[in-house]
Order: structure tokens, then sequence, then C-alpha cells
């Protein structure tokens, strides 16, 4: 009817090229990368607990920082009890701090689930680097006093290293912050291989560690008792945070290769990716509170 319209479809192919181009530059300049995940999947976590997540992170924050204060005051009000027991006050002070500092991190995130984070990108990125930093440090720390070589560092001098070697190796994970909406790491492409680093220390030092320290030490003679680890109540930290991370590298594992594109499994995956968070969480309080009861049994049995 009327005047035919005529299509030039040698046009199609720039037209998708500017579209993909577009949508590219979208995507690269977005942080909130779960609004443009390739797939139209809704994780359901978040959306189900949104109201009890900044609860229980402001429970966890004041347990935290009463029990890591508490375990403070201990240690220096009895240092000479302290000396005998596995491991030493040295150790014990620093993963006081590191639970005090990874405790003081939770309220941001509670309020950045509440109202959305407002606070600018530099503030993220020093809150992403205490919470892993304060994380390695407790595993390095933890790992460390399974075996005391008599030919290392002085005694005081091994878990100060142990303890700044974990907030070295929280750098990635501040690289990778981004305060755009929420606090959570972009997929950016420039920052791709940091994120990568971030995911693997996450595996090495949450979850490998303790199984590498385990089969070095049932080679070595001398070290422990008969070549065996020393196991103290330190090492508990590694039963909250295995889970995590585990769940951190098959989740960058899986954005690398794309194993499965089933959105009921992404869910599945994210579901367990929190629920592992939430469980380690509990350690920065029930920690010092598992050492200090620990300390009052050896005390009154003594």
């Amino acid at each position: 009817m009327g005047n035919s319209t005529v299509y030039d479809y040698t046009i199609l192919p720039d037209l998708w090229q500017l579209m993909d181009n577009v949508t590219e530059n979208e995507t690269e300049e977005s942080g909130d990368w779960y609004e443009n995940f390739v797939e139209p999947c809704q994780f359901t976590f978040c959306s189900n607990f949104v109201g009890t997540i900044p609860v229980f992170l402001g429970i966890t924050c004041l347990l935290g920082i009463v029990g890591n204060v508490a375990l403070g005051v201990a240690l220096a009000k009895c240092p000479r009890f302290w000396d005998r027991c596995q491991p030493g006050k040295v150790e014990l002070a620093l993963l006081a701090i590191g639970g005090l500092i990874f405790a003081s991190t939770l309220p941001f995130f509670a309020l950045g689930i509440r109202w959305r984070w407002a606070f600018e990108d530099r503030v993220c990125q020093a809150i992403h680097g205490l919470k892993f930093g304060s994380l390695f440090a407790g595993g390095l720390l933890a790992a460390g006093t399974a075996c005391r070589n008599p030919w290392g560092p002085p005694k005081q001098l091994l878990p100060a290293l142990l303890w700044t070697m974990g907030f070295v190796c929280a750098i990635p994970a501040a690289l990778v912050s981004s305060s755009d909406g929420l606090c959570i790491p972009p997929r950016l492409a420039e920052l791709h291989a940091w994120s990568f680093v971030h995911a693997t220390s996450c595996l090495v030092i949450l979850a490998l560690l303790p199984v590498i320290v385990v089969s070095a030490t049932a080679c070595l003679a001398g070290c422990g008792e008969r070549g065996r680890p020393r196991w103290n109540i330190s090492w508990v930290f590694y039963l909250f945070w295995a889970p995590y991370g585990v769940a951190v590298f098959v989740e960058m594992f899986q954005k690398e290769i794309f194993f499965s594109q089933s959105c009921r499994f992404l869910d599945h995956l994210n579901s367990f990716l929190r629920l592992s968070e939430g469980w380690g969480m509990l350690h920065c309080y029930l920690s010092p509170f598992f050492i200090l009861g620990l300390g009052f049994y050896r005390r009154k049995t003594a």
C-alpha cells in the first residue's frame, strides 16, 4: 500500500557492530556487574535475607569487638600465664588485633546493604584491604604456629612477618573493589588479573595452606613431636574460612571457563558463597571466646 520501502541490508553488519560497541562500553563503565550479568539469572540469597544481613553483621561486629578486646585484656593482665600456652601470647595478641580489625569493617558493609554504599572508592578499597588483610594474616599466622624450626627467625619476628604478609596479600582485594552502587568487586577487564590473583589467594591461604603444612611437617623430622604439626586452638580458623576460600575460587573458575550456564547452579553457587562467608565471620568472636575458655580451663587445672 502506497510507496514501498526498500531496506539496504548491507548496512546491518555495521549497525550490529555499533550496538555491540555501545553495550561493551556500558558494561565496562558500570561497576554494578550484577546488572550486566551475561545471563538473565536472579540470585535469590540477598533478596531473601536482605533485611537480616545488616542485623547479622551488626551483632557479629559487636561480639567480635567484645571478644577480641577481652582477649587483649586477658593477655595484658596475665602475660606470664599465656607464655606457657600454645600459641604464645605474641601470636594470640596478633590474632586479637586481626579479629578486631575484621569486626570493625563489618558496619560499613551493613550500611552499604541497607542504604547502598555511600562512601567513595578509596574508602571501599581500604575497607576491603583491611577485611581480607586480617583474614589472610590470621590464616598465615595459624599455619606458622604449627611448625617452629630452631634455625628460623626469632620467636617474636616470625609471627610479625606472617601477620604483615597477610595484609600484603590483600592488595589485590583492595584493587578490585569499587563503590559504584555497592562496595563489590567489579568485572572490569583491566582488573581481571588482580581478580584472579585475589581468588587464588583465598583458595591457597584459607583452604590449601593447612593441607600443605600438614603434609610438609609430616615429612620433616624435628618439627613438633616426632615430626608432626603442633595442633592448637588457632587452627580453628580454617574450620570457619576454608569453605569460603573454595567458594571464591570456584566462582572465579566458573566465570573463566563457563562450565555451567544453568541459572539454578549459579544461584546455588552464589548462596554457597554467601553462606560460607557468613559462617566464616563467626570466627571473629568465637575464636577469642574459645581461646579465653581454654586459657581459663588451663589456669584452673594448673
